[in-house]
Order: C-alpha cells, then structure tokens, then sequence
C-alpha cells in the first residue's frame, strides 16, 4: 500500500520543497519582506535540499488573523493532500498559519501526508505533533488578540483626532494637511458634482434624474469595477456608473459634510474642509432616509420608507392631493372616459369628483388640458419678479437651520453617552435605552425638516422648467407641492363643450407661511 508521502513519487509528480510566505499588509499600504521571505527561503532550500525542486505558496496582503481567503494556502494545503510536497520552509510558524484551531487542523494534514518537519528561520525545526509548536500556536493566537486591541485602540484614537480613515469618499482625495497629518483634500470637479446633486434632489429631483443626468454629460461614479471576460476571468477595470443608489451614497456620507465616522457612529468633526454645508447635508439626509405616512381608504396609515419600491397608486401629476371639487370640496380622480364622436370613439383621462373617493358627481374635466393650463400658471407665477424676491426672503430657512442645529445636538449626545459607557458611568442596557431615545428623536426631526421646503438657494428653477418633460412624476409632484397648495375645479358652464380655464382655480402657498 502506497503512503501519502509516496503518492507524489508513484504518480509522477515531483516532489517539492514549499516555501510558504505570508504577506501581510502595513497599515500604509505597503508590504514588508516581500522578496526578501522567498529569497531566504530559496537559499535554505538550496543548502539543505540541494536538487530537490521549490515552489512558492505567496499570499500578499492577505490577513490570517482576520480569517482572508487565501488563495496560495489553500493551494499549498492541496498539494499536501495530494502528496506533491516532501519539505515546508516559513520564515516563523505564524506565517504558516497563527490561529489556535487552524494550526492543529493544518499540523494533521502535514502529519498524514508524512511532513513531520517545518523548517523556519526564526523558530528553528518545529515538529509538527510536538507540544512546542502547539504552545507557539496558542501564544501567537494570543499575540494576535493583543494586536486587534492594539489596532483597535489605534484607529479610536485617530478618529477622535478627526483623522480621515483608509477608505476614500467621493468628492476626496488622501493628502497631508498643514501640520503634516493625513487629511482630505477635495476634488473640485468631483466636489462640484456633490453640491450639484444635491441642490438638484432639494429641487425636487428624483436619485434616478440626476443619476441619468450626470451620466448624460459622462461622470463617474469616482470607483472602478472589475471587467470579466466570458470565462468569468478579470481582464480589466472600468469607473463605476452613477446609479440612483450613487446619488444616495454621496449625500448621506457624513465625510462630505466633514464629519468622521468610526464603527458606524459619528465621533466628531474630521480635520478637512467640507464639501456640503451642515443645513443642505441634513435637509438631503433627511429626504433620502425618511419616511412618510400614506392613507389608504379604509382610513389606515401605513409609513413608507426610503426604500419603498411599491406602487403608490399615483399615476398622474394632479391626481389625489392637488385637485378637488369646487362645490362638494372632495378630492378629484383621474380616471379613464370614453369619450363618443360623430365618428369614433376615444379613450380620454378625466378628472372627476367621484363618490368613490367622497364626492357626489358634481364636476369633471378633462385632464390632459387642466395639468397643461396649471403647468402654465405654475411657470407664469415663479417667473414674476415679486415672488422670487418673496421666495428669496423665505424665512422657512430659520426652521431649517433650529432643526439642523437640534439634529448636531444629537451627534454630541451620542458622544457623551458613548464616553459614559466607556467609563462605565452607564450600564449596557442605560446605554442602549438612551441611544434608543435620540434614535427616536433624530427620526422626527429628520421628518420635520423633510417637510420644511427649500428656499431658493436650493432651487434652480429656470433647470427644473428645462428638464421637466424628462423628469419622473414623483419629482414633479414634489415640485408642484412646493408653490402650488390646491387646484378648484368648478361647475361647467351650461353648453359649454370645450376645456373651460375659467373652471379651473389655482391657489399658490403663500411663501411666508413656514
């Protein structure tokens, strides 16, 4: 019967010496002995197994501590399987494999497979099976653990520092600031495409306008993505497209409005120039991250959130919320009528005050005709000198900026309680109940400054009238709420047949009233 170790020789295949080599990242980016593990190596190999052919097993940047995929270990592990290796070299035990339970597993495997020897520069010969390279496993496990806080401790202390973390927000670029720490520096065409955005969603615009928008004029999402060939194979890379869910990653990042973020919590300010100011950041944050109450018709509330992809049941831009009966003051419905000719007979939408809905019958209209005559009421109303200069002196922006400055009282209240855990002033469960309550907090007042406006700084009509054939009817529908606080449709004059802009009564908000 054929041992393991002798499958090698039996099968044909050579048997070889395995320099395994682990390279691990440095917390600049680089790497350390990376040549240098495999150079020592060969030269062992050479002096001890002269003849005997090598193979490398290099795995860079890859961490063990962290359990990586290793895709060079696990071909080294197959090879011992298949008994394709007499002899193991490693500079040290740990670069082999430094985790308690993966040690013993790998040791089994080196046993069966006849390897009874790993050869290291700095630990000397280890027996595989021998208490001594049991208790280097379990003490480099600890080594590791120790390492984690060490990093961990680390990385608190610069965020609290307000350094910027390894990762790259869109709009940035790594740099040093001048007293020589890593900071942000901006992108200005990259930061341009922020404040763009965003004035663009507080205008009204859906995340998929200004995606197809930007995409038009050929930005990028600022990351690559991998290119595979039909075998799945990576060949290339290519920038990211911009995307709605693109469009939601840039105006919510706390970086942008120049806050430093660890483990997901905001820990205060970071030491770079903002791209957003701390108003329009909340006012985005709050439209992309809030949610807001629908009423169906038995009378129930259900809440709809950011992430709703149902269908609301609006279909048309002056449906339910706009529109409503002059005399029996119901909401009107856009519904299909057929209308009969001499001729033919055609489908039309119409707006009628329908006992469905609350209503008795008393008006209808046609509907293609009434939103064009509000569209053009609409247009002729913002481009009046004196409601622009009414618009510009808004003075929902004070709301704006109370609601803004309670939601940054939030972050610091997260802050202190954090530092009360952290010297075990509070408890678990005191902790996490305070927590809860700011959650509940930030969430209404990220509701109410959803439902404030925004002034004009934030809205570039002459665009929004521009892209208005290509925008989607949620933006529309949001636009239009903004100027426009009901549509009475009156009673039709007798034998009149044709649409009537007489029966149709716009009423705008009044811009004082936030």
């Amino acid at each position: 019967m054929l041992s393991r170790h002798n499958l090698g020789q039996s099968s044909g295949m050579a048997e070889v010496v395995a320099i395994c080599c682990r390279l691990s990242p440095k917390p600049g980016g680089g790497y350390e002995g990376v040549e240098d593990q495999e150079a020592w190596g060969r030269a062992y190999a050479a002096r001890v197994w002269p003849g005997v052919p090598v193979e490398v097993f290099a795995d860079a940047g890859l961490s063990a501590a962290k359990g990586d995929y290793r895709p060079e270990h696990e071909r080294f592990r197959q090879w011992v399987r298949d008994g394709r290796v007499r002899h193991v070299w490693s500079v040290e035990q740990s670069r082999l494999e430094r985790r308690e339970i993966e040690w013993f597993q790998l040791a089994a495997e080196l046993d069966v497979a006849g390897i009874s020897e790993v050869h290291t520069d700095r630990d000397g010969i280890l027996r595989v099976m021998d208490e001594v390279s049991g208790v280097k496993a379990v003490l480099n496990a600890a080594e590791v653990r120790k390492m984690k806080r060490r990093q961990a401790d680390t990385l608190a202390a610069q965020a609290a520092r307000g350094l910027p973390p390894g990762s790259k927000p869109y709009g940035y670029e790594h740099g040093v600031n001048d007293a020589g720490e890593r900071t942000y520096h901006q992108v200005p065409e990259q930061a341009a495409v922020v404040r763009e955005a965003a004035a663009l969603l507080l205008s009204g615009w859906s995340q998929a306008d200004i995606a197809r928008t930007l995409r038009e004029r050929g930005v990028t999402g600022g990351h690559m993505v991998k290119v595979r060939d039909e075998n799945g194979d990576v060949v290339g890379a290519r920038p990211g497209v911009v995307i709605s869910r693109t469009i939601r990653s840039w105006l919510t990042n706390p970086a942008v409005a120049g806050y430093r973020v660890h483990r997901g919590d905001i820990v205060g300010r970071g030491n770079w120039v903002p791209i957003l100011d701390e108003t329009t950041w909340q006012a985005a944050r709050a439209k992309l991250t809030g949610s807001r109450a629908v009423r169906r018709k038995d009378g129930g509330v259900y809440e709809i959130g950011p992430r709703h992809r149902g269908n609301t049941g609006r279909k048309y831009l002056l449906g339910s919320g706009f529109t409503h009966c002059a005399v029996c003051l119901a909401p009107m419905t856009a519904t299909n009528k057929q209308v009969r000719s001499k001729t033919a007979v055609r489908n039309v939408v119409y707006l009628v005050c329908h006992p469905t809905r609350g209503g008795r019958g008393c008006t209808g209209i046609m509907y293609q005709q009434t939103e064009e005559y509000v569209l053009d009421e609409l247009w002729a109303e913002v481009d009046k000198p004196a409601f622009r200069a009414a618009l510009n002196a808004d003075d929902r922006d004070g709301r704006r900026d109370q609601i803004t400055k309670e939601l940054t009282g939030i972050e610091g209240q997260r802050r202190e309680l954090a530092r009360m855990w952290a010297k075990k002033a509070l408890t678990g469960d005191e902790w996490q109940a305070a927590r809860d309550a700011l959650d509940d907090e930030e969430a209404a007042l990220r509701a109410d400054l959803a439902d404030v406006p925004s002034g004009l700084d934030d809205i570039d009509i002459d665009r929004v009238k521009r892209e208005w054939p290509r925008m989607a009817l949620g933006p529309k529908r949001e636009f239009l709420g903004m100027f426009v606080a009901s549509v009475a449709i009156k009673r039709a004059r007798p034998g009149t047949k044709q649409f009537d802009p007489d029966r149709v009564d716009v009423t705008f908000r009044s811009l004082r009233a936030g």
